[in-house]
Parts: structure tokens; sequence; C-alpha cells
């Protein structure tokens, strides 16, 4: 399996705490929406957010990427339920975008996803001492384990 990438944008967020929005986004230096191909829809995305050029989060979708940061900026959940992400108060933040392959199994390809988010999450720890500052949950597991650590090597060496 491969990876496009990285497709950067930086992300300006404005609004209540509670409830942001992504107010602008820029790629290459320049005003923009976001682009083809991580808006396409079931197609696996692995994403991670920057701050400051430290990795605060990785995630994975298969969702528009667009559709997915404003789920999560937009929840304000209560104690028991998603509240949404930890780094939605920064006021700026980079994203790094990879694409994954499609190989014609969804499945397939979804946990394929969630091994690179924990391993490149893990890969962060190795490297700074602390997990990603604001990650809440990843998902372990061994399959393509030679694969998916290789492709990690790759992606952290790109955005650090």
């Amino acid at each position: 399996m491969n990876l496009h990438g990285p497709y950067c944008y930086t992300l300006f967020l404005s609004g209540e705490t509670a409830s942001r929005s992504i107010e602008r986004k820029e790629f290459k230096g320049k005003s923009s929406n976001f682009r083809s191909p991580v808006t396409k829809e079931e197609l696996e995305k692995i994403y991670i957010i920057l701050h400051d050029q430290e990795i605060v989060y990785i995630g994975h979708t298969s969702q528009p990427i667009g559709n997915r940061l404003r789920e999560a900026l937009k929840a304000s959940g209560t104690e028991n339920s998603y509240k949404g992400y930890g780094w939605k108060h920064l006021q700026q933040v980079d994203l790094a975008v990879f694409v994954l392959d499609q190989t014609g199994n969804p499945k397939e390809e979804k946990r394929f996803a969630e091994a690179i988010e924990a391993e490149l999450s893990f890969e962060v720890r190795k490297h700074t001492g602390s997990w990603p500052r604001f990650q809440t949950g990843i998902h372990f597991n061994n399959e393509n384990r030679t694969m998916v650590r290789s492709l990690v090597q790759k992606i952290y060496d790109i955005v650090q």
C-alpha cells in the first residue's frame, strides 16, 4: 500500500472554544479550499496536526478532511459525550494529510490506517518522550507491521 502526500495546509481557527470553525485555510501560502484527494469520500487519510512545529495530534479518516475537521471542531459535548479535538482552542495549526491507495477492501484499509496512526503516535513518543499532546486514543494492531513501520518512518521524517 502506498501513501501520497503530504498535502499541507495552515488552518486559522475562530469562534468560541466549545464550537470552533476554520476561518481560513492556506495551501502553499495562499488562501485555498481543501483540494482533491483530501476531499475524496471513502479514501483513507492520515492527518497530522502540528502547532509550532510540534506534532500535537494524529488521526485517520475516510471522510473528506473538511467534514472530519468540521465535526470535531463543532463538537461541544458534555462530560460523558464527545467534546471534539483537544487542540481546537488554538488559533493556528498546520495540517499534513497523507492519502492511502485503495485496495478494494475498506475494512483492510481502515485497519491499515489505524495501525499507521498508532505507530506514528508511538514514534512521536519515542523521539520526544511524550505522546502527542492532544492525542486521546489510538487503535493498535500488528497487521502488516513491516509495511506500516516503513511508512511511519517516511511520514515522521517528512513532518519533523
